[in-house]
């Protein structure tokens, strides 16, 4: 039997883990001088982190399709806002395993 997952939930509960992350916030501190914003499924556009929140983690979209006669698919979108100099500083944000 599948469970059900409340993706919203789900969202909200990597958000916390992120941001009470002490090895991304010595990241963020380190690269941008402050720490990071997360905000999950904002419910109007005033919610929704600018240029001046970087660097943030937002999480919207949250969906699920569940059933016994169905393969179980997730998904959510994740937007990184960052303020950089360059597209190398980017690539190396983005894929910096030790974050």
């Amino acid at each position: 039997m599948l469970q059900q997952i409340n993706m919203v939930e789900m969202s909200r509960k990597l958000a916390e883990y992120l941001k009470n992350s002490q090895t991304l916030d010595d990241y963020c501190q380190q690269e941008f001088g402050k720490g990071i914003t997360v905000a999950v499924e904002y419910a109007n556009t005033n919610e929704v982190p600018d240029i001046n929140s970087v660097p943030y983690l937002m999480f919207y979209n949250a969906g699920k399709v569940e059933g016994l006669a169905k393969q179980a698919e997730y998904s959510c979108d994740l937007v990184v806002g960052a303020k950089i100099q360059d597209m190398n500083t980017l690539s190396a944000i983005l894929w910096n395993p030790d974050i």
